[in-house]
């Protein structure tokens, strides 16, 4: 019974794989669209940072927070701008 059902499965998943559309192959040099100069690779492009980036990101921030936090301690009547989170103007009135 169980090499009937499994061949009765296969057969349906077969003729499924059959009835479905092509896929069609596109080249991603080709252009793409009524814009040109634009090749589908160039649409396609993520300008997301990738990890490294985002890295050299967090790693610069932490260390422009640690040199912060060490200016606080030598001149604590200064304002830092970025924790204690105030505008540019705001800042500009404290220091005069």
């Amino acid at each position: 019974m169980s090499t009937w059902l499994v061949a009765i499965v296969s057969n349906c998943a077969r003729m499924q794989l059959r009835r479905r559309p092509r896929q069609i192959h596109v080249s991603l040099d080709e252009q793409f669209g009524d814009e040109e100069g634009y090749s589908l690779s160039e649409r396609l492009v993520d300008c997301a940072p990738n990890p490294e980036e985002e890295y050299r990101e967090a790693e610069l921030r932490e260390r422009l927070m640690q040199f912060a936090e060490e200016l606080r301690h030598v001149a604590p009547s200064i304002p830092v701008r970025d924790l204690d989170g105030l505008e540019t103007s705001e800042t500009a009135q404290i220091l005069e």
